[in-house]
């Protein structure tokens, strides 16, 4: 059962750092001490006997013993603040508004966040900040979450459903190593053959600039693109890593699931790769430098070459169907391997009615 993140209520009434009266607890404060009665750190003395209660000074020493405890303590001062500042919003100092909804908050415990804290740098307390957030994948749920994680540990609130969105908003807040690594790994944990093209989507921003089947345009692409080395590392690398390392250690996931996970857990259950149609329709859909370095690649699991080329052929004249009125072509042939048998090489062209054939290096 997946955990819902509950944002603290507001309360009825009060201003941005108003006091409210706190009233002690009756077991805290109930014990009265007569008139007679002097306290002392000898103990307790009754009147003019000057005599030292034994009972008084062991509970004495009980109490100095427990109070002690840096554990214990730590975990009563965490769950006041948690309780009080954050759910209850008592005692703020700093109001933000993020996605039309008001959150009363503390300066202090924001100032984990070097983003957040840059942002109050000239804050006065009392003030109200408005967050405004260019990046898409955020969320309210996912804000929520991080400012949770700032009074309380909230890797419990991260979901395969919102993982994305609190990698985003973590990496951006920084000041929270340990919840930006957990969302990764639910990510990481959480791809599958039903979501994989979607995180292929999500970690390619130069997909947006295609036709939305993985060919580019002329106007964004080389005119030539033979060799995996070269678009492979347009896949792993590129110019832009929007989450840095964490969307490269996605990528490299999402990379090693195309070629060995996914395709080995069919030859697992005893079905053939290149007769699978979900992988298939997964191949299909692929930006063109991942399809290539998927299909190239000496792990994936058809060991057979022409199996691989029937498959990679089955694969290109699906994405054609797909392409529309693309201006690359795309093929595959087989290649001499210097010597040492064939190999599969995936290519792409712009397209041209006179090239009638296709170069490629071995």
């Amino acid at each position: 059962m997946s955990s819902k993140v509950v944002p603290p209520s507001t309360p009825s009434s009060g201003t941005i750092g108003s006091a409210r009266t706190a009233t002690p607890s009756s077991s805290a404060y109930s014990t009265s001490v007569p008139s007679t009665t002097m306290i002392s750190s000898q103990g307790t003395m009754n009147g003019d006997q000057g005599k030292t209660d034994p009972t008084a000074q062991a509970e004495d020493s009980k109490l100095g013993e427990s109070s002690v405890d840096p554990t214990h303590h730590a975990a009563g001062l965490s769950n006041y603040i948690f309780d009080i500042g954050y759910m209850g919003q008592n005692w703020a100092d700093i109001q933000l508004v993020f996605f039309g909804a008001p959150l009363r908050l503390h300066r202090l415990i924001l100032s984990q966040s070097p983003y957040l804290a840059h942002i109050m740098v000239n804050a006065v307390p009392g003030c109200s900040l408005d967050l405004s957030f260019t990046d898409e994948n955020i969320t309210a749920d996912s804000v929520h979450i991080a400012i949770h994680h700032l009074y309380r540990p909230a890797q419990h609130l991260v979901t395969p459903t919102n993982a994305r969105a609190v990698l985003a908003t973590s990496y951006l807040f920084q000041g929270m190593p340990e919840l930006v690594h957990h969302a990764y790994s639910i990510c990481r944990d959480s791809l599958s053959a039903e979501n994989v093209v979607d995180y292929v989507q999500w970690l390619n921003p130069s997909a947006s600039r295609t036709n939305g089947h993985g060919h580019q345009d002329s106007s964004v692409s080389s005119a030539n693109t033979n060799g995996g080395s070269e678009t492979g590392n347009l896949w792993l690398g590129g110019s832009h890593l929007q989450y840095g390392e964490w969307t490269e250690r996605l990528k490299q996931d999402v990379l090693d699931f195309l070629i060995q996970s996914y395709p080995r857990s069919l030859l697992e259950s005893g079905s053939s790769p290149t007769s699978d149609p979900q992988l298939l329709s997964i191949f299909t859909r692929l930006p063109f430098e991942l399809f290539q370095l998927t299909l190239e690649s000496p792990l994936f699991p058809i060991d057979n070459i022409q199996q691989r080329f029937a498959f990679a052929k089955k694969a290109i004249a699906q994405r054609k169907k797909l392409a529309g009125a693309s201006t690359m072509d795309e093929a595959v042939v087989l290649a001499m391997k210097g010597g040492a048998g064939m190999e599969v090489h995936i290519t792409r062209k712009p397209k041209n009615k006179r090239q009638a054939l296709w170069k490629v290096e071995g």
